[in-house]
């Protein structure tokens, strides 16, 4: 397929326009430490990217315009996601079903096991690409349109709660009749593009933590790199309670290096791969696609913390 094909994209964080078929997959390993580094998986663009790119591409100028008049209406009374979950926009790719299998089960074959939780799953988009490698699948939301969304999706054992300690997830799934949460934990935990959105990001992680099976459980999780949190309240934006102390304008592998050795590694968890993947959402009327760089890992407990 050639690039012309490819929609225009533009950097979030810089502003810069450029083909889609230029976002970036690859890290500088010289400039990792060497764990980090050790640990690094090339991913490339595949078929779901570039079905994802040509979906964005598809939509005429004149419903991206109109989606964001009707965005910007609501928004003088609600938080962007909320307008976004009403008006149907904000579609995200991040991973596919191949990416994840490549990362989460490196080297054995396509099958569904075990059991998968994705916390702050939006409208489901992500977690769908997920879905496939896992028996049952679980997710949580915040945003009340976005959980009507979600809810829509078949085989998603929707749990409609903020917080995600043990015992409110099972009271939740009680609630919503999903059936017994797993006993021994999750097989994985999904935690994707919320950690800079969230209050108290350390705590969630710890949260989490205590979520996932002991030995083989693992956390998958996406950042967004270089850091730069905020939290939606309301129609306003404000920084998070809890900082966990990351440059905001670090380059994507100091950003990485530092995330790991200063937040991630001192919470307890071991790092078994790490990609990067550009962090792919439908646009507007001033352009069909925006990018950021993600980082995606992929952790257990360490051996101290399995109790």
């Amino acid at each position: 397929m050639s690039t012309q094909s490819l929609p225009e994209a533009v950097c979030v964080h810089c502003g810069q326009r450029f083909n889609a078929a230029h976002c970036i997959y690859t890290v500088r390993p010289a400039s990792l430490s060497a764990d980090v580094s050790a640990a690094f998986v090339q991913l490339q663009r595949d078929d779901a990217a570039t079905g994802f790119l040509l979906q964005c591409a598809g939509r005429t100028s004149s419903a991206r315009y109109a989606q964001s008049v009707a965005a910007s209406a609501l928004r003088t009374t609600l938080s962007l996601t909320d307008a976004n979950g009403i008006i149907g926009r904000g579609g995200m790719h991040c991973l596919s079903e191949g990416q994840a299998l490549q990362l989460l089960r490196p080297g054995e074959p396509h099958c569904q096991r075990g059991t998968l939780l994705d916390v702050g799953a939006g409208d489901g988009s992500v977690t769908a690409h997920l879905a496939p490698l896992f028996q049952r699948v679980f997710a949580t939301e915040v945003s009340a349109p976005m959980l009507r969304r979600l809810r829509s999706r078949p085989g998603f054992g929707v749990l409609d709660s903020a917080d995600v300690s043990r015992e409110a997830l099972d009271a939740a799934a009680q609630v919503t009749d999903v059936g017994p949460l797993p006993a021994d934990g999750f097989d994985c935990v999904a935690l994707l593009n919320v950690l800079d959105r969230c209050d108290a990001p350390r705590t969630l992680l710890l949260r989490l933590r205590q979520l996932m099976k002991p030995v083989d459980g693992r956390l998958l999780l996406a950042v967004v790199l270089p850091f730069r949190p905020f939290v939606e309240e309301g129609t306003q934006r404000r920084p998070p309670r809890e900082s966990l102390g990351l440059s905001s304008t670090a380059s994507f592998e100091a950003s990485l290096d530092a995330l790991w050795q200063t937040v991630l590694q001192p919470l307890g968890f071991r790092l078994h791969a790490v990609s990067r993947v550009p962090y792919m959402s439908d646009g507007d009327e001033k352009s069909p696609v925006y990018v950021l760089d993600d980082a995606i890992l992929v952790l257990s407990l360490s051996p101290a913390e399995r109790g």
